[in-house]
């Protein structure tokens, strides 16, 4: 479960079903992005500040989106693309970062944010899990951040309409 494009969906997964010619391993396309995990990313920036006298989901006037981050150009089209549907969504900025390998970081689309006159800044996890990069999204400086997208469930509902692409049938599954 992917959120991206990059090098582990080019390089490191075609290797391994190289490498196994005798199996038959399929492999479905990233997650994102993808408008259910703009679902999911607006419902964890509500979670993360239930203040009900501030505006909007989450509270925040300006987002930015923080993914784990890419060399590989894709990733980053990928994460762009996942903040415009994300902005879309929630009807304010949302602004791409990276908490490695690229740039900007998110504590400088939050600071930029801020000098362009956004009071409240939150930083969306674009993460599917706790961790290491997890806690790097803590220290951008946000007024909240939201919880990584774990089991949402518009993210299950995303991995089965993916594992149905990826066996080529019509209807994604529903769960039960």
């Amino acid at each position: 479960m992917l959120l991206s494009t990059g090098h582990h969906v080019t390089v490191d997964l075609p290797a391994v079903r190289a490498a196994a010619p005798h199996l038959d391993i399929g492999q479905a396309r990233p997650l994102g992005p993808d408008p259910l995990l703009a679902a999911a990313l607006g419902d964890r920036l509500v979670e993360a500040d239930r203040s009900p006298a501030r505006p909007g989901p989450g509270g925040a006037d300006a987002v930015v989106l923080a993914a784990a981050g890419s060399t590989d150009p894709a990733a980053r089209t990928d994460t762009a693309a996942m903040a415009d549907l994300l902005r879309r969504r929630l009807g304010r900025p949302v602004v791409p970062a990276h908490l490695c390998a690229s740039s900007p970081t998110p504590a400088e689309p939050v600071r930029a944010l801020r000098a362009a006159g956004h009071r409240r800044v939150a930083v969306a996890r674009y993460l599917m899990a706790p961790g290491d990069f997890a806690r790097r999204a803590d220290g951008a400086g946000g007024c909240f951040v939201s919880a990584p997208l774990g089991a949402h469930p518009e993210v299950a509902r995303l991995v089965l309409k993916r594992f149905d692409e990826a066996c080529g049938g019509g209807e994604p599954a529903r769960p039960r």
